[in-house]
């Protein structure tokens, strides 16, 4: 079932520090001294830690002093030790979708809270941590009707917004790069900075996504000027006064590159400014000139040269977080156009099994509407494929409220 972690689970550490000479217990002269330090110590470090008072009463022989004064005897029975601070929770890993519809709050009740009830098997119950969408640069005429309300609903119904922000269309990563859209982003991200509410709410934000698409995109194919205006976001951003922690920032290409063209590796703008890294995978079937592959073929390919896609990301950048930024499957199993409901409900299953498996990856996310292909898991009040609902209960899936996944370890260690 999905999964919530618990508050309690979340590990602590010591910080490093000096504290005064330590007390001799055994010297008598010291003992009304030692009872003020002793209760005083105590009820400073359950002020700090919230350990119960009985974890003070006797000295733990497992726990090495913080200071010691080497000059005098080691059989002390009280040694002072630092406050306990809380570690952040490293992510779990978690599910994605894309509803039908513009974000909004009909979006939400008409599509993705049916779809929570029916994973969970509860009314009003989650399993959808992640909230897909693609937005226009140029907020569609109105930043705060398109962008910053949509956001500010998808975060107050408990989801973490995901966005795909792709050049304007016609537009190239050269012209990108060059500033001639610079007064766009600045628009989107004062929406953005609007949104965050000073810096208590945040967004995934992959700029220009699958740019080594050069066949679908126009801004593709062109790593250096790509790196350029990945670095213009963030640094637009910046002068507009977003709050640093209210955006994670996403290298989102896909998976699979043309022969010939520059591979994802190409333009990776570097760790430094890249909080997620990501690739889109679809498994076409025979819909629109596709072929039927495997869950591993999708999303590592080992046939291929340019394949590996999964063990790729893993080599550029180790220490980051992996997230299927796009996928789905549609039915079309057979090469004469014949869907099959049951090899695509089977491949969904295998697909998060698998996924579930590999290193680093901590969140997929499903494209849940009609587009190329037919690839939704889940219509309200019309089909639902079970592969999806097995896979997000029985796979190690969790959801996390957007407060608690916004303190979370982006990283891996």
């Amino acid at each position: 079932m999905i999964k919530s972690i618990p508050e309690k689970d979340i590990k602590t550490t010591e910080l490093p520090g000096r504290y005064p000479k330590l007390i001799d217990m055994n010297n008598q002269s010291n003992k009304t001294k030692r009872k003020l330090i002793f209760f005083a110590t105590a009820l400073i470090m359950v002020l700090n830690t919230q350990v119960p008072v009985s974890a003070f009463l006797q000295p733990d022989p497992n726990r090495v002093p913080t200071y010691h004064n080497q000059n005098e005897s080691t059989d002390i029975a009280f040694s002072q030790y630092l406050p306990l601070v809380k570690k952040p929770e490293e992510l779990p890993l978690m599910l994605g979708v894309y509803p039908k519809g513009y974000p909004s709050t009909t979006t939400i009740d008409t599509q993705l809270k049916p779809l929570d009830a029916w994973v969970s098997g509860i009314s009003g119950g989650r399993s959808t941590s992640i909230f897909g969408t693609f937005m226009d640069l140029k907020g569609g005429g109105n930043y705060k009707a398109n962008i910053t309300v949509p956001l500010t609903q998808i975060w107050d119904a408990g989801y973490t917004p995901f966005i795909n922000l792709p050049a304007p269309d016609g537009v190239t990563a050269y012209q990108m790069a060059a500033g001639n859209y610079d007064i766009y982003i600045r628009q989107f991200a004062k929406a953005v900075k609007n949104f965050s509410n000073y810096g208590t709410r945040f967004v995934y934000i992959a700029p220009l996504q699958e740019m080594n698409g050069g066949d679908w995109v126009v801004y593709g194919g062109d790593p250096v000027y790509y790196i350029q205006t990945y670095n213009r976001f963030r640094s637009i951003f910046t002068q507009e006064g977003v709050p640093l922690q209210s955006v994670k920032w996403v290298f989102a290409p896909n998976g699979w590159t043309k022969q010939g063209d520059p591979l994802f590796e190409e333009y990776y703008p570097g760790d430094a400014v890249v909080d997620v890294i990501a690739i889109s995978a679809y498994n076409w079937g025979y819909c629109s000139g596709g072929i039927w592959e495997d869950p591993i073929t999708v999303f590592n390919n080992p046939t291929i040269a340019n394949g590996f896609y999964l063990d790729r990301l893993r080599v550029m950048a180790p220490t980051k977080p992996i997230f299927i930024a796009e996928t789905a499957s549609s039915s079309c199993y057979d090469i004469s156009g014949g869907k099959n409901n049951a090899m695509k409900d089977q491949w969904i299953q295998d697909a998060y099994q698998y996924l579930s498996t590999q290193p680093h990856v901590k969140a997929i996310l499903y494209l849940n509407f009609d587009k190329e292909c037919d690839w939704p898991f889940y219509i309200p009040g019309s089909n639902a494929y079970l592969g999806y609902k097995t896979a997000a209960n029985t796979y190690g899936y969790s959801y996390i409220q957007p407060s608690r996944l916004m303190l979370m370890d982006h990283s891996i260690h």
